[in-house]
């Protein structure tokens, strides 16, 4: 049997399943660019009746060659099989907590920034309205500018599954405020337990966050999570907050409450 072959044992209550996307990405890049490999990319994304059947709108149908190499990595990564253990511990973990949907592996190209801007594409899926797709589909998005990590996709996995359903419960996260607590649990559920910034950098963060925190300016809500680089690269208002600075402070508050990330999605859905 082979590494790709491979399956885990099945939690005992499975809300959250898991459908093979990178594959069929690949595929995709084996089709010489244009519309010939449009076509193909809507026909897989799509069904007779135009409704959408697989989740792919973040990949790029005409992406270039270094999407298809970190596809290739992602595949020899196993990442389908990491992708199909991290669901397990969220099943096992929330159970009957959990709306039950597919979830995929989907490449985002933000290489260079030429397909998209990765900080605005990450923050509309984390924090824009719960469309259609996201009541259906549970898309953990991989990035072309990265090398992908086994940890790293583990815990966004486990991440994204959490912040799908606290979304389901909570809906769209309208103020600073919110968009903190959304992420700084999912984070924790996660199992990160140590901010990527310095206790001297959150203090910092924090203080100028403190003065946003009800906000629902969606522009000072970005620049405050996502730090003065990334504020800069939209066209926003920089705060003085280092890249994802906020995130470390979400995760910082997280921390310090008592609640675990289940009880507080347990809390919710009573």
């Amino acid at each position: 049997m082979s590494r790709h072959s491979r399956k885990s044992s099945p939690a005992a209550f499975s809300p959250v399943s898991h459908v093979p996307l990178l594959q069929i990405q690949r595929e995709l890049c084996e089709i010489p660019r244009g519309r010939g490999r449009f076509d193909e990319y809507l026909k897989k994304m799509t069904g007779p009746q135009g409704d959408l059947t697989l989740p792919l709108s973040a990949f790029n149908p005409m992406a270039k060659d270094h999407v298809a190499a970190r596809l290739d990595e992602l595949l020899e990564l196993d990442a389908e099989q990491i992708a199909q253990q991290a669901i397990d511990e969220a099943n096992q973990r929330l159970g009957s907590l959990l709306h039950p949907r597919p979830l995929g592996l989907v490449m985002a190209d933000d290489f260079g920034g030429g397909w998209t801007n990765r900080d605005q594409m990450e923050a509309e899926s984390r924090f824009g309205k719960v469309t259609r797709i996201e009541r259906d589909w549970l898309v953990v998005l991989c990035w072309s500018s990265e090398v992908p990590v086994i940890e790293q996709l583990r815990r966004e996995t486990l991440a994204h599954i959490y912040r799908g359903q606290y979304r389901l419960n909570h809906g769209q996260p309208i103020t600073l405020e919110q968009m903190l607590t959304q992420e700084g649990t999912a984070m924790r559920f996660a199992g990160m337990n140590t901010p990527s910034h310095s206790a001297e950098d959150i203090r910092a963060a924090r203080y100028v966050i403190e003065r946003h925190r009800s906000t629902a300016d969606y522009p000072t809500a970005f620049s405050c999570l996502y730090g003065d680089q990334a504020a800069h690269s939209v066209g926003y208002t920089s705060l003085g907050i280092p890249s994802r600075g906020g995130f470390s402070v979400a995760l910082a508050e997280s921390l310090e409450r008592k609640a675990t990330p289940e009880e507080l999605l347990r809390q919710a859905v009573a």
